[in-house]
């Protein structure tokens, strides 16, 4: 309604933070009038950075703010920063106030209340008075002027140059004029056999619920075409159908009216104003409705809106059928005790409370879910009366406290973001000035433009950490020696990491996120040259990989380990490694291995996982705490989960190719071939469903789903070993000659639902890969460096999305 009552906010008034900042005035004169900066911060200042980090910095204002409101920063005197991202919500705190007495106002049990342009017309029940109240500066109201008009008015609607109050003791209509708010004056008392209780203007009629002692309820029509000479249009009359007609409103052709003793809303059809009728009505319980005891209600669109003293509640009732209101939902609170009042402005609903000194808003953009979202209440807001809400604003009688109280309704944030630089130091997000500071309210009257904001630290005087590019470094002693060989390496790496990514060569690695722990030793066991790669990770975006070429040289190997005929492969600790980053729920990452019979291995994420490594190490036998298979294995792997957990998964899938020599020379053929999959719990092993998935070359290929990572060997089915005779040292591996031209990996080529290009492809190699160098940029690393997994040997990672 372009209508008034029930805000009754008890707000606790809101502090303003320490890093509020104050507009400043010029000596002697009065601070300009306009949206108050609450606060100037940087939710994610406080922290440690790095280049290429960026962080929020908002500015948030007590009120709505138009569009294309901006507002210029300087960084440290010397970086601009536009905040120009706009966000408004429902933040409801205390604008201003003013009280009976105060520059002459008389508030004096203030019941009724009315906005129109700069003024805030009110109904004083005690001071029998309707009292002006210029509201063009929200934050500072004073008085304008009042008029007497008798103990009792108790409500007030004002249409065009005209106020019309109604006079609960005088009984009567009063019409006021206006024109001059200084100076209102009685232009005509229209009178009622009984008390009237609420006044509706629209068109050329005023709508006006009257009783007497609560009963003989009427809804007396007054033509007000020349509002000097008032006369009677209709009288609907039916005191049982409308006893205690409280409050009115009429949109359209219909008048809604709350009758509180009744406990229901009634609708009467005012189509001919001369002659109203019966529409329709809903009680108390109808459908679920509360209407107990109510005295508040507001049209919008196709809904009435009706306050419960009774029930504390909000009624919501679809009156699209005004001849069959049907319940649509109630929402109860303690913050509507005694709701009163209800004005529906946009998507919310505002309730004054009388009993709960509170101002309750409530969200019905979907009328069938209404959901509180705030409520304010302060010592001023003593008997909460009415509420009118008007551009971000409610303005709330309060018949206790004798004030009028103005609500910001709604707050607003301008943001932007800040991108980190390199090279810069603590502190760095303190503020030299506000340089053009324009943040404009919603009616475009209040706009704030200063340039003299005082400096403030945006993490609260919190100092920003920023801390400089890590830079990999590490020397070794000794360099050079006979196998075994065993070499201390020493981290010196710059800045400050907190990863540590080692690769010393021979296929095994070490990461670590505990300083303490960054620092290694390692025994080469064979001869050789080897490559030691370190990658160093001191936040996003921020690592270093050095690769020192030939840094380690062992010599005299030992005597090597005998291997009984038949054994595949020998002795061989490479090792292949995946990883794939942010999966999302049902997301597969495909890792592909080339350094054992493992090919490569898929996991389907359970969850969202921000990172996923996988290695496979192949080994010729099992380590003293691992039981025997009892059966004839060609290999044993071992696949080991990092940086997630075996609960983030829901499916891992292990692909496997087997020499046709192997099986021919053992005696085995292509379905004899099973994958076991170690169980640590029972220190058992457990034959997995396997399947034979064709041919490569001259190699059968396999596949099987494994509930865990773990120890995995890859041998015959017990009973194929029954049948072949031979199932003694079965611990061992039994190998032939493999093909000496290697055949394709089917894990070289994507499959359909693979991305076309993996995120990262190491060719095959015996060698150890180099890292990235320290002289390459963070967009040219690929995206395993980048994210310092350090070397990935000669694994492809495919990352594969499902289908949504």
């Amino acid at each position: 309604m372009t209508k008034r009552y029930g805000l009754r906010v008890a707000a606790a008034i809101l502090l303003l933070a320490a890093v509020l900042l104050v507009l400043p005035a010029a000596a002697g004169t009065t601070p300009p009038a306009g949206p108050l900066l609450l606060s100037f911060d940087s939710p994610n200042s406080s922290g440690t950075y790095a280049p290429g980090d960026v962080l929020e910095i908002n500015a948030t204002y007590d009120e709505a703010l138009a569009p294309g409101s901006t507002i210029d920063i300087l960084l440290n005197n010397s970086v601009p920063l536009t905040l120009d991202r706009l966000a408004s919500q429902v933040g409801p705190r205390h604008k201003g106030s003013i009280v009976n007495g105060e520059g002459g106002a008389l508030l004096d049990n203030a019941q009724g209340v009315f906005v129109a342009g700069d003024y805030a017309y009110v109904a004083s029940y005690v001071n029998g008075a309707l009292e002006i109240v210029d509201i063009s500066d929200p934050a500072r109201p004073v008085h304008k002027g009042n008029l007497s008009l008798g103990f009792g008015p108790k409500s007030v609607y004002v249409s065009g140059n005209y106020a019309y109050v109604a006079n609960y003791n005088q009984y009567s209509l009063q019409i006021v004029d206006i024109t001059n708010p200084a100076v209102p004056m009685l232009v005509s008392f229209f009178g009622f056999p009984s008390n009237p209780w609420d006044v509706f203007v629209a068109g050329n009629n005023a709508y006006v619920g009257i009783s007497v002692g609560g009963m003989d309820g009427k809804l007396w029509i007054v033509n007000i075409t020349n509002p000097i000479n008032p006369t009677t249009t209709g009288i609907f009359e039916d005191p049982v159908w409308l006893p205690s007609p409280v409050d009115v409103f009429v949109a359209g052709d219909y008048a809604y009216v709350a009758s509180k003793d009744y406990h229901a809303l009634k609708i009467i059809d005012v189509t001919d104003p001369a002659h109203p009728i019966r529409a329709g009505s809903i009680t108390n319980g109808e459908g679920g409705a509360l209407l107990e005891n109510p005295e508040g209600v507001f049209v919008s669109g196709t809904y009435a809106y009706v306050a419960s003293t009774g029930s504390d509640s909000l009624a919501i009732i679809d009156i699209s059928t005004p001849a069959a209101p049907v319940h649509v939902a109630s929402i109860t609170s303690p913050d509507m005790d005694g709701a009163r009042s209800v004005f529906v402005d946009g998507n919310y609903a505002y309730v004054a409370g009388y009993l709960s000194d509170a101002l309750t808003i409530i969200d019905v953009s979907t009328p069938a879910s209404p959901v509180q979202v705030a409520s304010i209440s302060n010592q001023g807001m003593d008997g909460a009366f009415s509420v009118f809400v008007d551009g971000g604003f409610a303005y709330v009688p309060c018949y206790m406290s004798d004030a009028l109280e103005i609500i910001s309704t709604r707050s607003s944030t301008l943001s932007g973001t800040y991108t980190v630089g390199p090279g810069e130091e603590t502190p760095l997000l303190t503020v030299g000035s506000i340089t053009a500071h324009d943040a404009e309210s919603l009616d475009g009257t209040r706009t704030n433009t200063s340039t003299a904001l005082p400096a403030t630290n945006l993490a609260d005087t919190v100092a920003l950490s920023i801390e400089g590019p890590v830079t990999a470094a590490f020397t070794a002693a000794p360099i050079t020696g006979t196998a075994p060989l065993t070499v201390a390496f020493t981290d010196a790496s710059g800045g400050t990491p907190d990863c540590w990514n080692w690769s010393f060569g021979d296929g095994v690695w070490f990461n670590t996120t505990d300083a303490g722990a960054a620092n290694p030793t390692h025994t080469y066991t064979d001869p050789g040259t080897y490559t030691v790669n370190l990658t160093v990770v001191g936040g996003i975006n921020n690592n270093d990989t050095l690769s020192r070429a030939g840094y380690i040289t062992v010599s005299a190997p030992p005597t090597p380990t005998p291997v009984r005929s038949g054994t595949g492969g020998g002795a061989n600790t490479d090792v292949g490694i995946g990883l794939a980053t942010d999966l999302k729920r049902n997301d597969t990452a495909s890792f592909a291995m080339d350094k054992g019979a493992v090919y490569r291995v898929e996991c389907a994420a359970g969850t969202t996982i921000d990172k996923v490594m996988v290695t496979v190490r192949k080994a010729s036998s099992l380590p003293s705490s691992v039981n025997g298979t009892g059966t004839d294995v060609y290999e044993f792997e071992q696949v080991t989960l990092y940086y997630a957990g075996e609960a983030d998964l829901s499916a891992r899938t292990i692909f496997f190719r087997v020499p046709q020599a192997w099986l021919a020379s053992n005696g085995y053929d292509s379905g004899d071939i099973v994958l076991m999959h170690y169980n640590e719990e029972t220190g058992t092993w457990d034959e997995l469903p396997t399947e034979y998935t064709g041919e490569d070359g001259n190699y059968y290929l396999y596949r099987a789903e494994t509930p865990s990572f773990s120890w995995f060997a890859i041998g015959v089915t017990q009973g194929a070993a029954d049948v072949a005779g031979d199932v003694a040292d079965t611990d061992a591996v039994t190998t032939v000659e493999e093909a000496a031209v290697p055949p394709s990996s089917p894990a070289s080529t994507p499959t359909a639902n693979a991305m076309t290009t993996p995120v990262a492809t190491v060719s095959p190699d015996a060698a150890e890969p180099a890292g990235p160098t320290a002289t390459q940029s963070p967009s040219s690393m690929p995206v395993l460096a980048a994210l310092a997994v350090g070397p990935i040997g000669a694994g492809a990672i495919i990352r594969m999305r499902k289908d949504r």
